[in-house]
């Protein structure tokens, strides 16, 4: 089946879906096998090969389905139950349960591809059209793998995953939203490294290492934010910018890059480069200013 573009990534992701509903089901036709490790390693694979596809989905096509009304918002409600049901299985697995839930896991995560191959992006390629979801073409790509190398806990004790390319992404675990119980534990995590999790600030512009910095901006907050920065504007030719967040969220929009936002927070800064077309959106308690760099003449 032909797919559009923009939903070819997640259809490919669907690939990797069967096999794992493949694996689960074969496990369960062996008894002797239903190990800690082995249980451990089907929750370790639906984190790196499901969770952020569910996500995705989540976050950039379910609100757009329940928008457009029926038919698709009863599909979107379906793909929504779907992911619920299957994140509960697998955060539910237990040696003595194997058989029958290691069964229901695959059973439903291969039904749950079939509709959203058969029903689901279909009825979005009819009802959203061709433009709408090429504008969604970027935001509907997951980032670059980079591999966990480590974790940390911040300030509020959520655990932070570590990754290789020197970024840094929280690793919860709140059921149903996300089921993660193996962060929870010392043994958990360290069996995590070397795992790989999408990086969506791999694909945020990176500063030059031969600019310097030359102004900062005043400290704005959701009241003081000149309305300029939260419409559509771009850097000059020759100048860079970072957004730097000293309290708060401030939703960073890449607009060249299918309205990708990134969520700014103290210590994840945002990199403006030259002439891109963005804007930002600080949530209520946000307090932040911009750095501007240039080349040295």
């Amino acid at each position: 089946m032909k797919r559009h573009p923009s939903l070819a990534s997640l259809s490919r992701d669907h690939h990797h879906a069967l096999v794992l509903a493949r694996d689960a089901r074969r496990l369960a036709l062996e008894p002797g096998q239903h190990t800690p490790e082995r249980i451990a390693e089907l929750k370790r694979r639906f984190d790196t090969e499901l969770a952020p596809h569910f996500a995705l989905e989540e976050r950039e096509l379910i609100g757009r389905s329940v928008a457009c009304g029926e038919p698709l918002a009863a599909l979107a409600a379906q793909v929504v139950a779907d992911h619920d049901a299957l994140r509960t299985i697998i955060a539910s697995l237990e040696p003595q349960l194997l058989t029958s839930q290691s069964e229901a896991f695959g059973a439903r995560l291969e039904a749950h591809v079939r509709f959203e191959e058969r029903d689901w992006f279909p009825a979005l390629e009819a009802q959203l059209g061709s433009d709408a979801l090429a504008r969604l073409a970027s935001s509907l790509r997951l980032g670059p793998p980079s591999a966990v190398v480590g974790f940390r806990q911040d300030d509020e004790g959520a655990f932070v995953a570590e990754l290789a390319c020197g970024h840094a992404q929280h690793v919860r675990h709140r059921p149903p939203l996300e089921s993660r119980p193996w962060v929870t534990t010392e043994e958990g995590r360290r069996a995590f490294v070397g795992t790989t999790l999408p990086c969506t600030l791999c694909r945020m512009p990176k500063l030059p290492s031969d600019v310097a910095p030359y102004k900062n901006t005043a400290v704005f907050d959701a009241h003081s934010v000149p309305a300029g920065l939260r419409r559509s504007h771009a850097l000059k030719a020759d100048t860079w910018g970072e957004i730097v967040v000293e309290q708060g969220l401030v939703l960073y929009v890449l607009e060249d890059d299918g309205d990708m936002g990134i969520v700014l927070r103290p210590g994840v800064i945002g990199v403006i480069a030259p002439e891109r077309p963005h804007h930002v959106e600080p949530d209520d308690v946000a307090r932040f200013f911009v750095r501007f760099s240039k080349r040295a003449p």
